[in-house]
């Protein structure tokens, strides 16, 4: 009595798959019509239109403006005189000293702490960059004050 029991279960399965296995073909066969216009190399084309956005250049040459080069540096210290939580402030402080010293001056995005760091002078030694900050802080009282000396961050 079971062997009946077990062919039919397999006639089923059988049937079954026949008619899953026909099923797929007939959706494939009428998805290549639909697609016989928009075909190539078994794929579809999808037509690409541009757009041209009014601020694309703007924004673009704001990015390439805010760039800068890397500075040229054969020391090994120089003066921090500030970090900042915006590059703005940054930026401001890096144009107040670029106006009072015919430095090397930058500005260094520490990723580590997100802050912007400018960095003042290429010095040799240490000792060249505290004579320095401490000129610096004699010349300019309450403005350098919080100045240190620091090893250059792009080494």
């Amino acid at each position: 009595m079971l062997t009946p029991i077990i062919k039919c279960g397999q006639i089923i399965i059988i049937f079954s798959l026949l008619v899953f296995i026909g099923a797929c073909a007939t959706s494939e066969k009428s998805t290549d019509d639909n697609m016989t216009e928009n075909k190539v190399s078994g794929t579809k084309q999808i037509p690409i239109t541009t757009k041209n956005r009014s601020d694309s250049v703007s924004v673009r040459s704001e990015i390439e403006s805010r760039i800068q080069p890397r500075p040229n540096i054969t020391g090994k210290y120089a003066v921090q005189i500030g970090a900042y939580t915006t590059e703005n402030n940054a930026q401001k402080i890096e144009t107040i000293t670029k106006e009072r010293f015919n430095l090397l001056i930058y500005i260094f995005h520490d990723k580590t702490d997100n802050l912007y760091k400018v960095f003042l002078g290429d010095f040799s030694t240490k000792d060249e960059a505290r004579n320095f900050r401490d000129n610096l802080v004699r010349q300019y009282p309450g403005e350098y004050n919080d100045a240190w000396v620091s090893e250059h961050p792009l080494q």
